[in-house]
């Protein structure tokens, strides 16, 4: 790509937001999520007992799987475990990079 091909698309993404700064932030704009405050939601309280909360994600976690009536999966062991972090930056074994490693 060209330099200048580069520059006209570069100006092209720009005009619609040198259009906003003209015209400024109309009230039906302000609707828009990227308007909206930033506020913490409350963290879910989990009824079930088989759950191990050990921090705010987990409860989120842990209570779409509640409302779905899904049981949690069985802590793996210290192997597995190994296993999973081992195979992270290898992919899936068997997949498509599986070999070239």
């Amino acid at each position: 790509m060209s330099s200048a091909t580069l520059q006209a698309a570069a100006l092209a993404a720009l005009l619609p937001m040198a259009a906003l700064a003209r015209e400024g932030i109309q009230p039906e704009d302000r609707a828009h999520w990227a308007f909206q405050k930033v506020t913490r939601p409350a963290v879910p309280r989990i009824q079930n007992s088989k759950f191990k909360i050990q921090n705010p994600v987990d409860a989120f976690v842990a209570a779409e799987l509640q409302a779905k009536a899904i049981e949690p999966s069985p802590a793996a062991d210290k192997i597995t475990l190994l296993r999973r972090a081992s195979l992270g930056g290898r992919c899936v074994p068997g997949g498509q990079f599986a070999g070239s490693f």
